[in-house]
């Protein structure tokens, strides 16, 4: 095994810091000013990760920048590390990936829209995003059944090895946490039906017509998840 001295070292680097005052949209108003910081080939470490996240900071792996609105506080920091050296890791890694399978609706709901997704079928179906996926097929069934998946990224250190069992994603479950699984997952499918029921009562109510009037997005969201339950506990149709 490769030690992390032989693949790379914690060194000071002195990152690069863009105020950028000339973003627009794409309809050519004036966007809010940004900043941009920059550490080359080198990564900060995670506590320095960490006080950029805490300032706003997100980072792009596209164009391998931090990147943040020029808030108070993101300026703040920003000012203060226009002379400064930070701890970064040299260490040079490359792009895995890997099917994950998405376990609950909160999973979910936390991906990234332009999330890559797979059913598991023969052949498999692939989606680039969430909302190309929901317009053809009832999300909460396709969980439930455990046939969606995401496309997980990780690192791997050039050059280590790579234990066999990180490979791919091994799911080892037993009966007792599929059954825990299955109730947290019809727990959080009815708590959201009756968020919509409330959600397009109050809708109705607001702007005294019937559901020709509310959003289609709130509308096709409800329809599914009670098409869900109609078909496994009878539950009536809302409609």
């Amino acid at each position: 095994m490769i030690t992390l001295n032989e693949l790379g070292a914690i060194i000071k680097y002195k990152p690069e810091i863009t105020f950028n005052t000339n973003r627009t949209y794409p309809n050519g108003k004036k966007a809010p000013d940004g900043i941009e910081v920059r550490f080359g080939n080198v990564r900060p470490v995670e506590e320095v990760r960490e006080i950029l996240k805490a300032h706003g900071f997100k980072f792009s792996e596209k164009q391998k920048i931090w990147y943040a609105i020029a808030t108070p506080k993101a300026r703040e920091l920003a000012d203060s590390l226009l002379n400064a050296e930070l701890d970064t890791d040299d260490t040079q890694y490359e792009k895995r990936n890997f099917w994950a399978k998405i376990k609950s609706f909160k999973e979910y709901e936390s991906l990234y829209n332009r999330s890559e997704l797979m059913i598991k079928d023969e052949p498999p179906r692939f989606f680039y995003s969430k909302s190309q996926l929901s317009k053809s097929f009832n999300i909460m069934s396709l969980i439930r059944e455990g046939n969606l998946y995401f496309k997980k990224h990780y690192n791997k250190v050039i050059g280590e090895d790579e234990d066999e069992d990180k490979e791919v994603e091994i799911e080892v479950e037993n009966d007792e946490e599929q059954d825990e699984d299955e109730e947290l997952l019809e727990l959080e499918a009815q708590a959201e039906l009756e968020l919509l029921k409330m959600r397009i009562e109050l809708e109705k109510k607001k702007q005294n017509k019937g559901l020709s009037g509310l959003d289609d997005t709130l509308l096709n969201r409800f329809k599914q998840q009670a098409w869900y339950f109609n078909d496994r506990n009878n539950i009536p149709d809302f409609f």
